[in-house]
């Protein structure tokens, strides 16, 4: 009895899920083949160069930090850092400037700042969920160490 129970049930799941099989197939038809799966998202770009606010002269190695992203300043004191976020009309990405090589290049205070994007002009998109990258330029001083 316990096996023709589970033979019925068995049917009625491969059934079912045929069903739904055939459904998802209807609807990815319906909208030109094309089923995607993820979040619709655009790349930030930001680069710049941090100087230092007494003397103006880059500084290297400056550790820039943002929630995903990480780089640090060249001889030229320049960086680059790319971000994926959702795509709206402000987006607004965290900042984090930290002197890390100790007195190598003397030595700056920690800042925090946001890069803000309005209206954002992506390039390079792909006309689907994956809108482009839009960058800004943006340029910082240092504070020096007392």
């Amino acid at each position: 009895m316990k096996r023709n129970i589970l033979k019925q049930l068995n049917r009625l799941i491969a059934f079912s899920l045929s069903i739904l099989g055939i459904g998802a197939t209807f609807t990815a038809c319906d909208n030109g083949g094309a089923v995607e799966y993820g979040v619709p998202n655009a790349n930030y770009k930001i680069n710049g160069k941090v100087t230092s606010e007494t003397t103006s002269e880059a500084i290297k190695n400056i550790r820039v930090s943002s929630e995903y992203d990480t780089a640090y300043t060249n001889e030229n004191g320049e960086f680059e850092i790319i971000q994926s976020e959702f795509p709206l009309d402000t987006v607004t990405i965290q900042l984090k400037f930290s002197d890390v090589d100790g007195t190598g290049n003397g030595e700056f205070k920690e800042k925090d700042t946001a890069v803000v994007f309005i209206d954002p002009e992506y390039k390079d998109g792909e006309g689907s969920w994956y809108k482009g990258t839009a960058s800004k330029e943006f340029n910082i001083s240092l504070e020096e160490e007392n």
